[in-house]
């Protein structure tokens, strides 16, 4: 009798995105009657060739394509079927040492059909198989993990709460939100915002020892607030910052006490916060490009403009060059769409509504992952050596 399919996931345990999405999949994979071993991703490590019984149908990669080769290699020469990347791009054209790292794989997966279009176009020659993110399973929050998230955030009883959750980095766009909040709402206004980042930026560093050390993101954010504060000639509505790591219950409660997610990022190559806010019923403000929009559209989210202009970093790294293009939200147009949604707060909800609707009907976790296993297992079985 056939063996069920049987995969090794290779991800990230952290808490970054690359970490959610494989912990979502694998989940789904199991649930669906798959037989996933995960590996975490680390030091790669040789290991003993796979007899008959264990090999899998496929090893998938989900990291960052730099971490393939080490990969690959090691497990076309332990006798892997396939090897199969899965990855994430967030502009409108990969850096330019992606292809070679991404076609030495057997495919590549990717969230969506835009990221396809984006990998296509740079270069990538292997199969493509598109398979959306997947809802992460949450619970309702627990009346005191609220009480306590409220504690933590002092000020904002009684107030209209924006929120978003991302890593400090230019592409996220906190000084695009920070300046459109401020610039919507006065300190009279019952609102507040609450930025959920990493404890650091992760692009910024300090030299002044002659070492670098990174830049606390809430010296960055309250930088933000003091330059809002002496451009508009007045005090804003209350800014908080959470830098620390967050449990789950920690992040429901978050959740449970923000009623709008904004997120002017200038590329995603998904959103994994917005979709997260999305799928429990929240109205969402986010930059209209990119990922997002396989899971939104202008009746479930609020779709602020943007216009593409080369990626001019400020800190300049290895995979963002100034041929790429990202989105610079447009700001007119995000303050006026926060206004509208705290001025028409039922409006918004039936918005955040339809984009839960959508997504427990689009988005089914066993239908998703057997999509793709269907896919995975139409990819021809490697039986030649390692690809030179």
């Amino acid at each position: 009798m056939a063996h069920p399919p049987r995969f090794k996931y290779i991800g990230f345990t952290d808490h970054t995105g690359y970490a959610q999405a494989a912990s979502a999949l694998v989940s789904a994979m199991a649930s669906s009657g798959m037989q996933v071993i995960w590996e975490p991703a680390r030091q790669v490590t040789c290991i003993a060739p796979y007899n008959t019984e264990q090999v899998p149908d496929a090893t998938i990669v989900h990291t960052m394509p730099e971490y393939f080769p080490d990969y690959v290699k090691r497990e076309h020469a332990a006798g892997a079927h396939r090897v199969v990347g899965h990855t994430v791009w967030e502009t409108d054209r990969l850096p330019p040492h992606w292809p070679t790292l991404i076609n030495l794989m057997d495919a590549v997966i990717v969230p969506t059909e835009w990221n396809r279009d984006v990998f296509r176009q740079g270069g990538v020659q292997i199969p493509i198989i598109v398979t959306p993110h997947i809802p992460k399973p949450m619970q309702p929050a627990l009346p005191q993990d609220v009480f306590y998230m409220r504690r933590r955030l002092p000020g904002l009883e009684g107030r209209y709460v924006f929120y978003t959750i991302g890593a400090w980095q230019q592409r996220k766009g906190m000084d695009c939100l920070v300046e459109a909040f401020c610039e919507a709402f006065s300190a009279n206004d019952p609102v507040g915002l609450v930025i959920k980042s990493t404890p650091f930026d992760q692009e910024r560093t300090l030299r002044e020892t002659g070492n670098p050390q990174y830049i606390p993101s809430r010296r960055q954010l309250a930088v933000l607030v003091q330059r809002a504060q002496a451009r508009l000639g007045r005090a804003v509505p209350p800014v908080h910052h959470v830098a620390e790591d967050l449990i789950d219950a920690d992040m429901q409660a978050l959740h449970a006490v923000g009623d709008s997610f904004v997120s002017l990022n200038r590329g995603e190559g998904w959103g994994l916060g917005a979709f997260e806010a999305a799928a429990l019923g929240k109205p969402v403000v986010i930059t209209n490009w990119g990922g997002p929009l396989a899971f939104l559209d202008a009746k479930s989210a609020y779709l602020v403009s943007g216009q593409l202009v080369p990626v001019q970093m400020e800190v300049q790294g290895i995979c963002n060059c100034p041929d790429q293009r990202w989105a610079e939200p447009n700001h007119a147009e995000a303050v006026a769409t926060l206004r509208s949604v705290f001025g028409q707060q039922q409006e918004a909800a039936m918005r955040g509504q339809r984009a839960a609707q959508s997504i427990r009907n689009r988005f089914q976790p066993q239908m998703i992952a057997s999509a793709m296993v269907a896919q995975l297992l139409q990819l021809p079985v490697r039986s030649e050596g390692l690809r030179s």
